[in-house]
This record gives structure tokens, C-alpha cells and sequence, in this order.
């Protein structure tokens, strides 16, 4: 792809090419697990009322087994749940493991479908954020604005 073809899809979609085409493959596959009547989280059996809340998981933990590869393509070890309950199973796992302890004082309650960033102290819909599984929600703790306009003055392009 030509970087002008890039450009010209940017300002048509208004984000990069690859980002809208992940955002169309997940609305395709949550409409698919809609139909098919799958649409209850596998963690707390709530039923899924968003794209936005989809997440994939893995029933049985994949990596450092006998076969990752085996069980991690394996289709009967796949179940969807909310982003906020894997994360959290994810999170209580990995907590458990390391003998870590979690404090949720340093957590702001959001509305459902918001996060809150901790620069412009704005609460905004997830989709404003980027994914970082190290956090307790599985997203950035600044907006992707705010993140842009950091590393803009921190690079001194500008």
C-alpha cells in the first residue's frame, strides 16, 4: 500500500486502515455470536449487550503447556466474555500466581462502557483508550488524545 492510498484512507475513515478494519471484524464476529445465541459471558454468564464489552478467551490457559499451539487454536477451548471480566480473571490469576496483592483504592468508578483518563481527568467511552493488559481494565490510563498530545510535546515536534 502506497502511503498516499494510506492518507487518503485515513481521511476518509477518520482513523488508520488496520484499525477500522479490526473494528469491522469484531462487529462481524459480535454479530455473529449474537445469532448464534452465544453471547453470554463465560465468566460471569451475564449475556454481552456491546461490541465494545466482547472479548475472547481461552477456556484452559494456553501458554507454557505440553502443546500452546494445540490448545490455543483449539475451538472448544474458546469462549467470549465481557472485557472487563477476562480481564479481571486474568488479572486475579496472575495475582495469585506471582502472591501479589491488588489494591482497587487507586480505581475511579466509570459508568459501563467508560474509562477514566488520568490526564484530562475526563471520563470517556473505551473506545477512546488503547489496550494495555497490565492495567486492572485492560486499557491505557490516558485517552489516546491525551497520549498523542504527551509524546507531541515530549518528541518536540511542534
Amino acid at each position: 500500500m502506497t502511503k498516499k492510498s494510506e492518507i487518503k484512507k485515513l481521511e476518509q475513515l477518520g482513523i488508520p486502515y488496520g484499525t477500522a478494519s479490526n473494528i469491522l471484524r469484531k462487529m462481524l464476529l459480535f454479530s455473529f455470536v449474537q445469532k448464534a445465541g452465544m453471547d453470554y459471558c463465560y465468566q460471569c454468564g451475564e449475556k454481552i449487550e456491546s461490541v465494545d464489552d466482547l472479548s475472547i478467551e481461552h477456556k484452559k490457559p494456553w501458554l507454557d503447556t505440553e502443546n500452546p499451539k494445540e490448545l490455543f487454536f483449539d475451538l472448544n477451548n474458546i469462549a467470549y466474555s465481557h472485557l472487563k471480566c477476562n480481564i479481571k480473571a486474568i488479572r486475579k490469576e496472575y495475582l495469585i500466581e506471582s502472591g501479589k496483592r491488588w489494591s482497587r483504592s487507586h480505581i475511579i468508578e466509570t459508568p459501563e462502557g467508560m474509562a477514566h483518563c488520568w490526564n484530562c481527568k475526563e471520563n470517556k467511552n473505551i473506545s477512546e483508550f488503547g489496550m494495555d493488559k497490565t492495567h486492572f481494565n485492560g486499557l491505557d490510563d490516558e485517552c489516546k488524545k491525551c497520549k498523542k498530545e504527551r509524546r507531541k510535546k515530549y518528541s518536540g515536534i511542534g
